[in-house]
């Protein structure tokens, strides 16, 4: 099957990134950084396809069976580790390639548009397959950021690492482990500073006419409907309502406005059908949470790893242990006095306590996660 991967190609329209970063509850530079960095030349190439990257590692990872990965080895078109080879300098050619092997793990295997989204990462944005994905992404620059703004959703610790400005995160995150590489986080730094001189520092306020009961009503709606980014129903048009609107309105296919226009209105009180949870969201687990909450403070004091190899790593931590863990030494009172003397024993001791009720929290987050309660 041979595609030309040309579309209706369609530019930005004037507001669409600042409607997206006020969806997100970012900053216009912020998102604009990430376009810049991932597609400096934009969202389409000359010839009007999407701006794309062909990784033959991935190719090697998504071919279904051991004779079309041959194949593609032998050809030249996938290999196991990245880094094996350079990337191929002109990406269509090999997709074309890859296509006569295997169309879907050939998508699959590409980064594609104006933030560079894997067509691995199609259920996420709630499509049936890559190719999907990618004749969306062929007909609009608009449609591209409506893709990155429900991956940005779907990726734990991602907006929040955006709006603090914690590039490294959002580079790991978005790019995978690997980014220090090729300095994706000083890109966006960079990037940052840059639009932040040309674009508002704060995304454009969208302004609502609805009463403080109506408004009060849609975020109830939005609950039901299982939208808690949303959070308490206070009557107030704030980010994390705009957010779940958006949400809701990229969810369903409805234009992103940011706002209760009539056809969202229609589609949200229309029916109390639960939000769609794609599969890599309900398989979640500690991993993909690492980057929220409780889950993240308690990898950060060295409960979420193997553990500490040596006596004298454990003595290093004791009193950072007992700064941290408040609580958890309320909780040892009675035996206070024996563990006060024995740092070794208070880490092992106190650090159980820790570990039993961080471990609580953690599988209630990998719980509300899995079920689109946390966004």
């Amino acid at each position: 099957m041979t595609m030309s991967f040309q579309g209706a190609a369609l530019p930005l329209s004037n507001d669409t990134v600042e409607k997206t970063a006020k969806a997100l509850g970012i900053e216009v530079a912020a998102l604009r950084a990430f376009m810049e960095v991932e597609a400096p030349k934009g969202p389409f190439d000359a010839k009007g396809r999407p701006t794309m990257l062909f990784e033959p590692h991935k190719f090697y990872k998504h071919l279904p069976t051991s004779d079309k990965r041959a194949r593609a080895v032998a050809e030249g078109l996938a290999y196991p580790r990245q880094g094996t080879k350079p990337y191929p300098s002109e990406s269509y050619t090999r997709l074309l390639q890859a296509i006569e092997i295997d169309l879907e793990a050939a998508l699959q295997s590409c980064s594609w548009g104006s933030t560079q989204i894997m067509g691995e990462n199609y259920e996420e944005l709630g499509y049936v397959s890559a190719k999907a994905m990618v004749i969306a992404a062929m007909d609009s620059a608009d449609l591209q950021l409506v893709q990155t703004a429900k991956l940005m959703r779907a990726k734990p610790g991602l907006v929040n690492a955006i709006k603090k400005h914690d590039w490294a995160t959002c580079a790991r995150l978005w790019n995978g482990a690997g980014y220090a590489k090729n300095k994706y986080d000083v890109k966006l730094a960079k990037a940052y500073q840059k639009w932040l001189k040309k674009a508002p520092a704060r995304p454009v306020a969208v302004v609502t006419d609805l009463s403080k009961e109506e408004i009060e009503a849609v975020q109830a709606q939005l609950k039901k409907r299982g939208y808690h980014l949303v959070g308490k129903v206070d009557g107030k048009w704030g980010s994390n309502t705009i957010g779940a609107i958006s949400a809701f309105q990229t969810e369903n296919g409805l234009p992103l406005t940011c706002k209760l226009d009539p056809a969202t209105r229609e589609e949200l009180f229309g029916s109390n059908a639960p939000r769609p949870i794609g599969e890599a969201r309900s398989k979640a687990g500690f991993a993909d949470v690492q980057g929220l909450g409780i889950a993240k403070i308690a990898g950060g004091i060295g409960l979420g790893g193997s553990g500490l190899s040596a006596a004298s790593e454990y003595l290093d931590k004791a009193n950072e242990v007992k700064d941290k863990v408040v609580s958890a030494w309320d909780i040892l009172e009675p035996i206070r006095g024996i563990v006060a003397a024995h740092p070794l024993l208070l880490v092992t001791v106190a650090g159980l306590a820790v570990a039993s009720v961080a471990g609580v929290f953690i599988y209630a987050q990998i719980r509300n996660y899995r079920s689109g309660a946390l966004a």
